[in-house]
Order: structure tokens, then sequence, then C-alpha cells
């Protein structure tokens, strides 16, 4: 427990809001999604909101995997935003079973109309050493740290960058 306060301690210490970032990409993404106040996710714990943020941002189609909580698929609020929709979803609940191999095979499997969505990146030592291969990796192009959960995108036209964010 101890070990978990202090790795959110230093996660603190180094995350930033919308004012640390310099992606459009990210920037939009943040104020338009995740910080929107417009948008009404009254009840939701902290996990769903961002899960559900994310959905409804990117106007995700299909979601693979399995999320702990109950959340509204998008198909009714296509364009609602004007931007770039995001086919899938891939939501992976625990990273720490995976081996070097799965993620390999995992990394494979995006392309730039899927976001990859971890929950927990930093629940353990093997999920933080899991999610740092996956940061590290020179084809995911977009990588954001929200502690609760890190996103992952493929996109070519932008220069590879990583994010420690506050939600």
């Amino acid at each position: 427990m101890l070990e978990s306060f202090l790795r959110y301690l230093r996660f603190l210490s180094k995350s930033t809001n919308q004012h640390g970032v310099h992606s459009p990409f990210v920037y939009s993404y943040l104020t338009e999604g995740i910080y929107n106040t417009k948008r009404s996710y009254k009840g939701y714990q902290k996990k769903r909101r961002l899960l559900q943020a994310t959905i409804d941002y990117f106007q995700v189609k299909n979601i693979l995997g399995t999320p702990e909580f109950q959340i509204d698929p998008n198909k009714e609020k296509a364009n609602q935003f004007g931007k770039e929709a995001y086919i899938k979803l891939h939501y992976i609940k625990a990273i720490e079973t995976f081996t070097k191999e799965e993620l390999r095979e995992l990394i494979k499997s995006i392309d730039e109309n899927t976001i990859l969505y971890i929950d927990s990146p930093n629940k353990s030592k093997i999920a933080i050493e899991n999610w740092k291969a996956l940061i590290k990796d020179k084809r995911l192009h977009v990588t954001i740290d929200f502690f609760i959960a890190g996103i992952l995108f493929t996109r070519k036209e932008q220069r590879k960058e990583h994010f420690t964010l506050r939600v």
C-alpha cells in the first residue's frame, strides 16, 4: 500500500495538465474530451469517466476487451466533435499478465484506427515494466500516462512523445 502511494506521489510530481501539453492532438483530447465540463458523467468513478470520455471523444465504435464497469457504446454519438473517428479501442485490464512476446504481438495488432487503453499501468512492478516497454516502442507515437490508465496511439504524422497527465 505504501509503495503504491509513493508511486502516486512520484506521478504527481512529474504530471501536468493541458497547460504543459504542446501537441495539438493531445491538447484537444484533454480540453474537449477529458476536461470538458459540458458533458455530464455524474456518478461515474474516475476510471469509468476517463474511459467513457475517451470513447465519446474519439467516437469509438468497437471495444475489444471487457471493462470492469458498464460503458456506453458511441454508436448514436457519431461525429459529435467533428473529429476523426477511431474504429476500435483495445481495452487491456491486466497488462502485468502479458509476456514480452505477447506485448510484441499486441503492438503489431495496433493500427492508426485503434486506441490501446491500459487499465492501471502503475499497479505493480511487472505492470510498470510492461507499460514502459510499450512507451519505448517506436510504433506507438503518442503515449499518455494518467496513472489510473495509459492510452497509446499510432499516429505516423506525429513525432514520438510521452505525456504524464492528471485527470
